[in-house]
Parts: structure tokens; sequence; C-alpha cells
């Protein structure tokens, strides 16, 4: 899912999605919506979808988004009511309980390094550590049920099948550049590129290189893979890292992935991204230090990461990761892997890749 919402508030926003669907709905899937009059004459959805087609293949993405949102609740329910059936489980909810229950309690070092990056945060309110261990152990487990739960939902998509179907107008592509700061993994002259919008300090597109490296294994030298720097505003160190990465990647280009898959790794430490485990990483890489050092200064670091941020956001980027298939949106979020898998496929047909 999108950066910032956790499975489980995934699933609230999704069912709160409803109303906000429904809404679209009146608007978008019937002659009886809303239309105005002008000297007499009707306007309508036909109108809107004759006269500002941009206009109106926005409006039926975002209810199609928010109707999607909404049957992928219940193709969760019904994939768990199949596997629970099938392993005999009373309930699709013992058979989730049962998989949660796996999921390991943080280590008091963990709890200790999250406490130490969070009591800055708001809510903390200077509590110590005495106070927040316990209330910080349970979060990390939860989250470590959620990445459970959430492994073995993409499993049994693989499993029972899972496809996604929009009969949306489909959006037009975005124009975006490819520069040579860009870091490229794969074949530079592939027919089909994916541009994928991250952010260093978001668990999300940290979960999203499982099925990344899955695709890129699966596609070789016929997808070109661009990263494009997307650092939130909200995650204080997200910046640190997009500099320290674009200074790797300023001196090595290669060692850049390594620095990458560092920084996303499964196991990563809670500080990972604090300035010195930066550092640390880009030395143990080998990389110049006194070249490091000074390129972590210098502005023209920053104006390309922010030329990122602001291309995203020209292309309707607003959180992270987003992909981007030839400049066609791979959907918001972490489009599930047989879904992410068969639009590369439909793309490369398209090129004859």
């Amino acid at each position: 899912m999108f950066q910032s919402i956790s499975h489980g508030r995934a699933l609230r926003r999704l069912l709160a999605g409803a109303a906000s669907a429904f809404v679209l709905a009146t608007l978008v899937a019937c002659d009886r919506g809303p239309y105005i009059e002008v000297n007499g004459e009707r306007l309508s959805e036909a109108d809107l979808k004759d006269q500002r087609p941009d206009v109106y293949a926005n409006l039926k993405k975002t209810y199609n988004r928010e109707l999607l949102g909404n049957l992928r609740q219940l193709a969760f329910d019904r994939l768990f009511e199949l596997e629970a059936k099938e392993t005999g489980a009373a309930t699709s909810k013992d058979y989730i309980d049962k998989i949660s229950a796996g999921a390991a309690l943080p280590s008091e070092e963990e709890v200790k390094d999250a406490y130490d990056e969070w009591r800055g945060s708001q809510g903390f309110d200077g509590r110590s550590y005495n106070e927040m261990s316990g209330l910080i152990a349970n979060h990390m487990r939860d989250q470590n049920k959620q990445r459970l739960i959430m492994n073995e939902f993409q499993r049994l998509q693989e499993k029972y099948g899972f496809e996604e179907f929009d009969d949306a107008p489909v959006a037009p592509r975005v124009e975006l550049a490819i520069g040579d700061a860009d870091p490229i993994r794969m074949s530079p002259q592939a027919k089909v590129t994916v541009v994928e919008f991250t952010d260093f300090e978001c668990p999300y597109c940290q979960k999203a290189q499982s099925t990344v490296s899955a695709l890129r294994a699966e596609f070789g030298d016929r997808v070109r893979w661009v990263v494009k720097d997307f650092p939130l505003s909200f995650h204080p160190n997200a910046m640190g890292a997009h500099v320290a990465a674009n200074c790797v990647h300023r001196q090595d280009r290669q060692k850049y992935w390594q620095f990458f898959d560092q920084l996303f790794a499964e196991n990563r430490p809670r500080d990972v991204l604090a300035p010195a485990r930066l550092r640390s990483a880009a030395q143990t890489l080998g990389i110049d230090m006194a070249k490091y050092d000074a390129c972590l200064s210098d502005p023209s670091v920053q104006a390309e990461i922010q030329a990122n941020v602001e291309e995203g956001g020209k292309a309707g980027v607003n959180g992270t990761p987003s992909f981007f298939i030839n400049g066609a949106v791979a959907g918001e979020g972490m489009p599930p892997l047989p879904a992410f898998k068969k639009l590369i496929e439909d793309e490369l047909k398209k090129v004859g890749g």
C-alpha cells in the first residue's frame, strides 16, 4: 500500500472510502447524476466526457480506485476463507490469527533503537523509555503481524488467482525525463521503462522491494528500471538518505545499487538512515570519503532531488512508492505482483519487447 498506511489502517481506509465511492458513483455511473442548465441547455456527464476527456478520465479513475479498494477487501476475505477451508481452520479469522501468531517480538535493542528514533516525535512528550517501551514493543510486533498477513495475502493471490480489471478511461501517459543523474538498473536499451518514485524512510517502499526484485528477475534486460527520489516532507531522515545515495551514485553507479539495497534491506537496523550509518555504509563500499563529505553539502545534489519531487508532483505522484510503466501509471502504492507482472507483459506486447 501507499506510504504511511499500515495494513490495518489501509483496510479501514478502504472501508471508509466506500462513502466517497458512493458519492462518485452517483456522478459517474448513471445518467441521473448531477447536471447544470445554462441558458436552457443541460450540461451533464456526457458533455464532460466529450469536451474534457482528461478531467473525466481522472474522475472515473478516482471512482474506480475507491471501488477497487473495497473489492480488494472482499478479495482478501474470500482468499482467506478459501485457505481456512482447505487447511481445516474453523474460520478465516482463526487462520489469520494462526499466521499472525508467528510474528516475533522485537528485541530490547530494537525497542531501544526505535525509542531513540521516535522520542522527538509528536505524542512522546518527553516520556521515558520505561514508560514507552511496552507500547513500542507492541506496535513493532503489530507491524510484524501485518507483514506476515500481507505476505500470506500475496501468496494466496498466486495460489488461487487474483487479477484486477478497471474499465476507467486510460489516463494520458506522462513524459518522465530520464537523465544522466537518474540511477538505472537492467538494460539502458530496453523498450519498457519502469520508473519508481521512492522514499528511503517509507516502510512500504522497503516492503515493495521484494516484489520489485521478483519482477526484475522475471523480465531481466527486457525492462529498464529507473529510480526517482521522492523524499516525503514528514520523514525527517529521508532527505539526508537521498542526498547520501546521490553522492554515492555520483562516484560509482554500480555501488549506488549496493547502497540502495542496504538502505532497503528487509532486516535493516532502526537507525539505518542516521548520518553516521550512511557514512559507514558508503565507506564500506569503498567510496572516496573526502569527495562524499564534500558532496553532502553540494547544493546541486538537493536541487536534483527537488527536481525529481517536482517532476513526480506534475505526474500526479502524491505518495510512495509510485510506479510508471512507459509513462503509464501502474497504480498507487505497490500493485500486487500478478497485476504488476501483467502490466509489464502487456506493455512488452505493445512495443514488441
